[in-house]
């Protein structure tokens, strides 16, 4: 037992822990929706939250890593080219699956904790990786699913919406597992790093932000009627995906040799980058409610994520 806690085996022990917990937080979030209701402020004062850790993520560990060996085994111009490319996969990937849609009629107003949220868009209505419906009314005493509400659609139309988040987001947990195996490795890799918090950064990101795609993915099946046992069967595949990127990951990164981890640790930055902002931006272009207490939030995201920093020794010093 105490083998799994040190050596060569310790990389992996941690990286099975991590999955498990992302599984289990994945499992959580979309069980939520059927315990739950959380309103359109609260669920944007978390997405702000994670926002910042995501963006925290990226800019402070996955980028610096990526960069730690340049000018012996790593081209700067090819970390830049690998965070770029996932940058633009991301991008394309929101474009197809999560794109925003005004003007759509929805059967129902979205779950607000206050009356009077100043809507910029008070006509329009969008919804995004973390979907919610706007009313044309700007009244705040409105219901709905859990997650702030999200956009009731039936027939083909709904069933392409949901499996379109599902699968999108499927890829997303993947490339995310992909992010956690590399993280390990690359930590794993410097003598003098904490042994028990190899990736920790990645990891919390991962952990913090798996819960709100579940909850995207269970809402969306809710409204569209889904029965809570499809919910389920749905949300427990997402979940597997997070720990066979890992796998994919690490049995790969182990059969090479070279900069390879570098690389898609800076393609991993640029997909942080990209979810972070596209949760942190509509709301900011389209809403101009609880701005202070938002903006907190995202500061305090990015603070844990800074301060992360000191516990990951010598590839910061």
């Amino acid at each position: 037992m105490l083998a799994l806690f040190s050596g060569p085996n310790l990389p992996i022990t941690i990286l099975v822990a991590y999955c498990v917990a992302v599984v289990v937080a994945s499992l959580a979030g979309g069980g939520i929706t059927q315990r739950l209701r959380i309103t359109h402020t609260g669920m944007q004062h978390i997405i702000s939250l994670v926002g910042g850790v995501m963006l925290g993520t990226a800019v402070f560990h996955l980028l610096p890593h990526a960069l730690h060996d340049v000018g012996r085994t790593v081209s700067v111009d090819n970390v830049m080219l690998a965070m770029m490319l996932g940058i633009v996969m991301m991008f394309a990937m929101l474009r197809l699956f999560h794109h925003h849609h005004h003007g759509e009629q929805t059967a129902f107003q979205p779950t607000c904790d206050h009356e009077d949220h100043d809507h910029d868009h008070a006509e329009h209505s969008h919804d995004h990786g973390h979907a919610h419906a706007h009313a044309d009314s700007g009244s705040g005493d409105h219901s709905g699913p859990a997650a702030g509400g999200h956009v009731k659609k039936s027939g083909i139309g709904g069933n392409a919406k949901w499996l379109g988040v599902l699968l999108g987001l499927t890829i997303h947990t993947l490339i995310d597992g992909v992010t956690l195996a590399a993280a390990v490795m690359m930590d794993a890799s410097h003598p003098g790093r904490s042994s028990l918090l190899l990736g920790f950064g990645a990891f919390l990101a991962v952990f913090l932000h798996k819960p709100l795609d579940a909850i995207s993915i269970t809402s969306l099946m809710a409204a569209n009627g889904k029965s809570e046992s499809a919910r389920r069967i749905a949300n427990f595949a997402f979940a597997l995906a997070c720990p066979l990127g890992a796998a994919l990951c690490y049995a790969g990164l182990s059969l090479t040799a070279g900069p390879a981890v570098a690389y898609l640790l800076a393609f991993s930055a640029g997909v942080f980058l990209c979810i972070a902002l596209s949760d942190l931006l509509p709301e900011m272009e389209f809403h101009s409610h609880d701005r202070f207490s938002l903006t907190s939030m995202l500061l305090l995201g990015l603070i844990a994520a800074w301060l992360l920093r000191f516990l990951e020794g010598d590839l910061h010093g």
